[in-house]
């Protein structure tokens, strides 16, 4: 459903909008409880290299969710476009790509 806004005359997609909105809470809160686990409790019973692993995949993980689809939020919930400029349009999308690029060798490691 696209929702009309009168006074700006911007269209939101509020599916959209509440999509992101949990990936962020899952994200935040899930790769915190993974570390929290790890590191506090030492909740998994793996080996050190696995366990290093898979605590890199959360902090991974929970730097992409804050560094890229918080910005990506805000930017919809304000105008529905980038409104951040150009160079934080790049640097978020860098952020994206090597989060991506390094939890995929860090799995290829698993």
């Amino acid at each position: 459903a696209v929702v009309s806004t009168q006074s700006t005359g911007s269209t939101m997609d509020i599916p959209g909008i509440i999509w992101i909105m949990v990936c962020i809470w899952f994200g935040i809160t899930g790769n915190s409880f993974v570390l929290y686990g790890i590191i506090r409790h030492r909740a998994l019973q793996l080996d050190s290299l696995s366990l290093w692993i898979v605590k890199n995949l959360a902090v991974t993980d929970l730097a992409n969710t804050i560094l890229v689809e918080v910005p990506l939020l805000i930017s919809l919930l304000v105008d529905n476009q980038w409104i951040l400029g150009d160079l934080l349009c790049s640097i978020t999308y860098l952020y994206k790509y090597s989060f991506l690029i390094s939890s995929l060798i860090l799995i290829n490691w698993l």
